[in-house]
């Protein structure tokens, strides 16, 4: 695990410090791992000497949690805020069907009138995962009879997919308008996808947008660009702000924009540009985004895609410098394969081939919280997989190279390797040639 002592907020012991907050464990749980976002927008993991003990000291923030628990034995995830002076539990529940326990943390004593409201809230908030049943549906409408946000937006999935009830767009429409006018901001985005020409869902998106709520942020930049509220500069700023935040709309919005108009009319190699960046960093593509790749695979000439990856790269230095960046260490890695035709695989979607002439590669994510999977392949042979999760690090510049103690291929803080030479590095962008649309 790697541990770094300027994040050092999770303090075994029931030692209590007034600018902390207490998180309460019950006898027979566990906290299995435990993650502190930090300044940088990442998650920092932390360093757990037992999470069996009862009490623990948290310093001031927003964490992510796994749990197990004495009755199941799967494993819980979660997220919660610790304010200082405040006690936190971690709750056990059973589901309304009887068939899934869970666990989640919050500020409510146990056995207490709100832990039961946070449980159905959990029920709800599962409807329609994997499979449906009617105790979640049941849920949903017990808190909606007391105007719960939750329960409401429930109530408006339930609608919207036909979930237990006859598909009603109508009264979808309805349910997320009311559960964003209870406070749920996450509803903003439902009701305004529901129909984006309503009034009151635009003016619902851009109050959330202007709140700082992500996905709100990527809808909104959508109506500013293709809907009636039209402002097609303060819609790329909120693209570029969704993307930088992990929401990759925001990339084909950018894309969508350039392909239909700009200042100076179509800018299919921008568009191109955008699209690329996407898929460099996003799996799937849907219906709109692969008629928006037909439609500049279409209007492109072929003397301007050797102009499309610098562009890509450009376009990663000017609204990218933030994003986590990964160190691959070419001598390294060949070190171990020889001059073989070297290979490194970043989740299925593209390959960059290894050159003995270049000391090191630099590779952008710009979702620092979508877990990569990165191969090493040595002709045609795998020779290392890794599943890499940037939340969990607490570096934002990491480094890939070959371990001779270890025989194997690593990820580790790039200050940490010497073979790694972050100034000799060369972008991926620059070097990716054969990346589709």
């Amino acid at each position: 695990m790697l541990f770094h002592a300027s994040l050092l907020a999770f303090i075994v012991s029931g030692t209590y410090i007034p600018d902390n907050g207490t998180l309460s464990i019950p006898k027979g749980s566990e906290i299995l791992s435990l993650s502190h976002k930090g300044e940088d927008g990442l998650w920092h993991h932390l360093q757990l000497e037992d999470g069996k003990a009862p009490q623990h000291q948290l310093t001031p923030g927003a964490y992510r949690f796994a749990a197990s628990n004495s009755v199941s034995y799967g494993t819980f995830k979660g997220e919660f805020k610790v304010e200082a002076g405040k006690v936190y539990y971690l709750h056990q529940g059973l589901s309304g069907d009887r068939k899934r326990v869970f666990s989640w943390v919050s500020d409510s004593r146990p056995r207490s009138e709100k832990v039961k409201t946070e449980k159905l809230q959990y029920d709800c908030q599962s409807l329609g995962n994997l499979v449906f049943n009617e105790g979640q549906l049941d849920a949903c409408r017990e808190l909606a009879r007391n105007k719960d946000g939750i329960g409401l937006d429930g109530l408006g999935r339930a609608y919207k997919e036909g979930l237990g009830v006859e598909v009603d767009e109508n009264k979808a429409a309805s349910y997320f308008k009311q559960a964003f006018d209870s406070g749920r901001i996450e509803s903003s985005v439902s009701y305004y996808y529901i129909d984006t020409s309503v009034v009151d869902a635009q003016m619902a998106i851009k109050s959330a947008a202007e709140s700082g709520y992500i996905w709100a942020e990527g809808a909104y930049a959508n109506e500013l660009a293709f809907g009636k509220s039209r402002n097609r500069d303060l819609a790329k700023e909120y693209a570029i702000k969704t993307a930088q935040q992990g929401n990759l709309d925001g990339l084909m919005i950018m894309s969508r924009i350039h392909a239909v108009f700009s200042d100076q009319g179509e800018d299919i190699l921008g568009a191109a540009a955008w699209y690329r960046l996407n898929r460099f960093n996003s799996g799937g593509e849907d219906y709109f985004d692969n008629q928006l790749k037909v439609h500049i695979e279409g209007a492109i000439y072929e003397e301007d895609e050797g102009k499309i990856t610098p562009l890509v790269k450009k376009l990663e230095q000017e609204h990218f410098s933030r994003s986590l960046k990964l160190i691959i260490a070419t001598k390294s890695l060949l070190s171990v394969t020889g001059s073989a035709k070297t290979l490194v695989g970043f989740n299925n979607d593209y390959e960059l081939l290894l050159s003995s002439d270049v000391p090191a590669y630099e590779v952008t994510f710009i979702d620092p919280y979508k877990e990569q999977n990165i191969d090493v392949t040595s002709n045609g042979d795998l020779v290392s997989y890794i599943k890499f999760q940037p939340y969990s690090v607490g570096d934002s510049l990491m480094c890939l190279f070959y371990n001779k103690e270890s025989d194997e291929v690593e990820i580790v803080p790039a200050k940490e390797q010497p073979v790694c030479k972050p100034d000799e590095a060369v972008s991926v962008w620059s070097e990716l040639k054969e990346v589709s649309f």
